[in-house]
């Protein structure tokens, strides 16, 4: 009696809604036996059709990215562990899915270690973390970011060595680990980064000798390897790299002879040795570079004469070949590179006369000349305009 009387108070309507939840609590929508959640329930609050939204995964990496870099304490962090969509986070750019497809927070006061959670944002594009103050090792799971086009940590703190899992990063075209305190090798496996178009490993404590499997990276347009303490001999598998535009590898320990390969890189712009060991001529082949704006050789242990080819590097800016040890004449080739700025002969043992050849370069800014007691004659006049100059350390004066 009591039971008919509480279903009469509630009515049809909500006595059919319980009726109907019981059923559901017992079987699934398909009539079998209900064996977990159903679906559209949630288990956390114990009543059925109570559902619940949890937050997107990206969300809870990008917070322990945050409290990982000391986030309080960034320069900007507009929107961060707000509700905001994540795509609105300062530097945070999402897909239609709400993934996280860059990061870039530079000169940001990031700091502490770089955090391996980095690498569960498996829609990564971009990370761009560099001029920050990132310390500990690079988190070897970033080679899972299969995705990654660019990583950029340019000037932080990091150290240990560069992890061999970066080879595994097969869309990767820019890879920037530049002025921090990364030790060890360059790994081989960088080899295998058959995109990249960016290499940039300058100023670490990078040891060994460069990878001959650099050479491989058929797409590299920049190859940055300078202030470190690399050794042995440059590989001639890098004249393979016929998109290189730039290639630096100055102060380190490299020896050995300058590669006749290195001729064979059509369009580099940028070759700069110096500050290294290296012996041998200068190999004549470089005057193929016919793309070449800066060449830099100085202080190394060569020998021999400035080959006349050079004076075939039409759109050379750049010459600096001081402090080479080299011999022989000044060639009056050189009176060709009509867009030079800069000629530096500083530091050898040239003989002969200066050319007058020399006063053809009217855009000539500055010039230094070896101060050897083998040279003999006078200074051309014309080059009196040039500004830039070392003709009061000379043994012989201006012309008459």
């Amino acid at each position: 009696m009591l039971a008919s009387a509480r279903r009469r108070s509630m009515g049809p309507v909500r006595w059919v809604a319980l009726l109907a939840a019981a059923v559901l609590a017992v079987a699934g929508c398909d009539g079998s036996q209900a064996t977990g959640n159903v679906p559209g329930t949630s288990t956390t609050t114990g009543r059925v059709g109570a559902a619940t939204h949890p937050p997107p995964p990206d969300r809870a990496v990008l917070t322990a990215i945050f409290d990982a870099t000391d986030g309080p304490n960034w320069s900007r962090k507009d929107k961060w562990l707000s509700e905001a969509p994540i795509g609105e986070w300062h530097g945070v750019t999402t897909d239609a899915n709400d993934r996280v497809i860059s990061l870039v927070l530079p000169t940001n006061n990031l700091s502490g270690p770089l955090p391996a959670e980095l690498a569960q944002l498996g829609e990564l594009r971009e990370i761009s973390l560099s001029f920050n103050a990132l310390t500990g090792e690079i988190p070897a799971e970033l080679g899972h970011l299969d995705r990654l086009l660019k990583l950029r940590l340019r000037a932080n703190q990091l150290a240990g060595e560069i992890p061999a899992d970066l080879g595994l990063l097969s869309s990767l075209q820019e890879l920037d680990l530049s002025g921090n305190e990364l030790s060890g090798h360059i790994s081989p496996e960088l080899g295998q980064l058959a995109h990249l178009q960016e290499l940039n490993l300058r100023a670490n404590e990078l040891r060994g000798e460069i990878p001959a499997e650099v050479g491989q990276l058929a797409n590299l347009q920049v190859l940055s390897l300078g202030e470190n303490f690399l050794s042995g001999e440059l590989p001639a598998e890098l004249g393979q790299l016929s998109n290189l535009r730039f290639l630096v590898l100055t102060r380190n320990k490299l020896e050995g002879e300058i590669p006749d390969e290195f001729g064979q890189l059509a369009n580099l712009r940028t070759l700069q040795l110096g500050g290294n060991f290296l012996t041998g001529e200068i190999p004549a082949e470089l005057g193929r570079l016919a793309s070449l704006e800066l060449l830099n050789l100085c202080e190394n242990d060569l020998s021999g004469e400035i080959p006349v080819e050079l004076g075939q590097l039409a759109n050379l800016l750049t010459l600096d070949l001081s402090f080479c040890r080299l011999s022989g004449k000044i060639p009056a080739e050189l009176g060709q590179l009509a867009n030079l700025q800069t000629l530096m002969l500083w530091g050898n043992r040239l003989r002969g006369t200066i050319p007058a050849e020399l006063a053809r370069l009217g855009n000539l800014q500055l010039l230094t000349l070896p101060s050897s007691p083998l040279l003999t004659g006078c200074i051309p006049v014309a080059l009196r305009r040039i500004p830039g100059n070392n003709f009061q350390y000379l043994p012989i004066t201006f012309c008459e």
